[in-house]
């Protein structure tokens, strides 16, 4: 782990797990919010509890610098009331805004981190945004950092919830990261069945994304792509690194891809069993395939 410390006031503290391209952009993050903000108000970190014990990080570097990291489960998908939780609580320990929030974990930390950062700056509940384009206000600067890959939500313009009435994504250009880190060494100690649960869900959607209604250039350049890097790690002999490095890029060339076309029937199925039945997100897909298939049957398509 590299740590280094600024200039006090800069509201950013320093933190790395290997990746030279990793420390290069945080440190240009740090800059960007001491300029931008020119207060040393906090940076708030969103980590996903599991990844301390996978990585063994400790974490009690933060006491040095101008940062509040809050620990959350990924044990469940993330809500809307879980959001409003965490704004309140942000609200209340803090005076004012922070610099920004930053979110280290897999999907749901990604989408927990773009929700808190658009209701920092909107009034009401995170329920009353689930939809499209009902965001009004700019959204808190957020960063996401991935350390796994499929899902997506490092480049899409939603944050998929569960609402008290169904699960939903809130989708504006309010909603999409100020700015991203990838880097596949941060994906290492994912559990196999999860890494390829999360490796469906960007090959299902880049599916959907090519045989829907809502195709278009731009999306079917970045879902071909996609699509093209999701075969190549499920069927061919790569390395463990290889695998790593290309399902990273699959996973964000397939977001930018459904962000422009859209899911389709496979993931509003997951949707459900989400909902209903607590089912994960990957897993829901998978599940979702063979209803799938009957419908792209009736339109004579194949999911070669």
């Amino acid at each position: 782990m590299y740590l280094q410390e600024y200039p006090k006031g800069l509201g950013i503290s320093l933190w790395f797990l290997g990746s030279f391209l990793a420390m290069e952009v945080l440190i240009n993050l740090g800059i960007f919010c001491y300029q931008k903000e020119k207060i040393p108000r906090p940076l708030l970190f969103f980590w996903w509890m599991m990844y301390l014990k996978v990585r063994n990080c400790r974490p009690e570097y933060h006491k040095y610098f101008q940062t509040e990291i809050i620990f959350i489960s990924a044990d469940e998908e993330p809500k809307t009331n879980q959001v409003d939780a965490l704004v309140r609580l942000i609200q209340e320990t803090h005076p004012e805004l922070p610099s920004g929030i930053v979110g280290i974990g897999g999907g749901t930390l990604l989408d927990l981190s773009k929700a808190v950062a658009i209701m920092l700056t909107n009034p009401g509940s995170s329920a009353d945004y689930q939809g499209w384009d009902l965001v009004q206000k700019k959204s808190l600067y957020h960063v996401g950092i991935p350390t796994i890959s499929g899902t997506g939500a490092e480049v899409s313009r939603t944050t998929v919830l569960l609402g008290p009435q169904r699960k939903l994504g809130i989708n504006s250009d309010y909603t999409t990261f100020n700015q991203v880190i990838l880097d596949p060494e941060l994906t290492k100690g994912v559990p196999k069945d999860q890494w390829f649960y999360t490796g469906m869900d960007c090959f299902i959607h880049c599916i959907e994304s090519l045989k829907g209604t809502f195709l278009n250039a731009f999306s079917q350049s970045y879902g071909e792509k996609a699509l093209e890097l999701c075969k190549e790690v499920f069927l061919d002999p790569l390395t463990v690194e290889e695998s790593r490095d290309k399902l990273m890029m699959a996973s964000w060339h397939g977001g930018m891809s459904i962000a422009y076309s859209q899911v389709g029937v496979a993931h509003a199925m997951s949707y459900g069993l989400g909902y209903r039945l607590g089912v994960k997100h990957g897993l829901g897909n998978c599940l979702g395939i063979p209803v799938f298939r009957r419908v792209l049957s009736r339109w004579c398509c194949s999911l070669q």
